[in-house]
């Protein structure tokens, strides 16, 4: 329910604030991303829910929404893309911060300038900037440790001890552990 009533959410967004925003079928990922590549190539006004890839850097995502700068050029063309992430949440979190960031690097990464800002709209329609330099130690760190746990690194199960974005691993591992007895 939760899903859906964020999709629905975005898409109301969308409708109104990036009217005519494109978004392309594609059979997987890979296509997806070439797509992508491809509208951006275009220089398409905006661009929904189409997947971004960079293999060097190990991310992937899909933004919810690409808008084109005409200020700035970038390797793909004439212009560049900022992104735009959209929330259901009133109060926009670290998380939701840190998700946009990751979305940033990858559009960076792929039209090989990285725009010194991005966007959140929350619940309200409220749209707050977001200054990378603001974030990027933090993201780094999080990368970091993320990139650690994938190659092995344990991490401490103690239920209720984790923090983001680590709390449900951290959790479920104390629950396989039997460090925790979970009363239904």
């Amino acid at each position: 329910h939760l899903f859906e009533v964020g999709h629905n959410y975005q898409a109301g967004v969308i409708d109104v604030s990036y009217t005519g925003a494109v978004q392309r079928i594609f059979s997987d990922e890979e296509e997806g991303v070439r797509l992508t590549l491809e509208l951006m190539s275009r220089g398409e006004h905006a661009i929904k829910d189409m997947p971004l890839m960079c293999l060097p850097l190990g991310l992937e995502g899909r933004p919810d929404v690409l808008v084109r700068v005409d200020d700035v050029a970038s390797e793909l063309g004439p212009c560049s893309y900022c992104v735009v992430e959209i929330k259901t949440a009133r109060n926009i979190q670290k998380a939701h911060i840190l998700q946009g960031a990751v979305y940033n690097r990858l559009v960076g990464a792929v039209q090989g300038y990285e725009p010194p800002q991005f966007y959140v709209i929350n619940r309200d329609g409220d749209k707050q900037t977001i200054q990378m330099a603001d974030v990027d130690d933090e993201l780094d760190r999080v990368l970091r440790e993320m990139r650690e746990v994938i190659n092995g690194k344990a991490i401490e199960a103690c239920h209720g001890a984790g923090q983001w974005p680590w709390e449900s691993y951290v959790d479920s591992l104390a629950v396989a552990a039997k460090d925790v007895s979970l009363i239904p």
